[in-house]
């Protein structure tokens, strides 16, 4: 059991230090022609604005958001209490139904019974 152990992490071993010498690989190929470099190098600024704007959108609306959080939160406790309501009330049912089937089936025994009696 330990030798099968250590082939998967042997396997897994090589698989780590694979992808990071094709990742080494690919990155230097990329850093390799000044098309692709400057690509990169635009990307990664439009990256880090991108995240700039986010971080700016999130502190300046953190109130709106906050409260709409808030408001979703009430409105899903609210349509959870309402289901539960809702389940309490159909068990009751159920229960009600299940006794007056019984009453049914006890009375409908008993004129049967009564059939029986009155026949003889």
């Amino acid at each position: 059991m330990e030798e099968k152990e250590e082939k998967k992490e042997k396997k897994s071993q090589s698989l780590r230090n694979g992808l990071w010498i094709g990742g080494g690989i690919a990155f230097g190929i990329i850093l390799s022609r000044k098309e692709w470099r400057t690509r990169l190098l635009n990307n990664c600024k439009k990256a880090t604005n991108n995240t700039k704007e986010a971080m700016l959108f999130l502190r300046d609306n953190r109130e709106e958001l906050q409260y709409q959080f808030k408001q979703a939160t009430t409105d899903i406790t609210e349509s959870i209490k309402g289901i539960s309501a809702d389940l309490k009330t159909i068990g009751q049912t159920a229960s009600h139904l299940k006794d007056s089937s019984e009453e049914f089936v006890k009375v409908t025994k008993e004129a049967a019974e009564e059939m029986k009696n009155l026949k003889k």
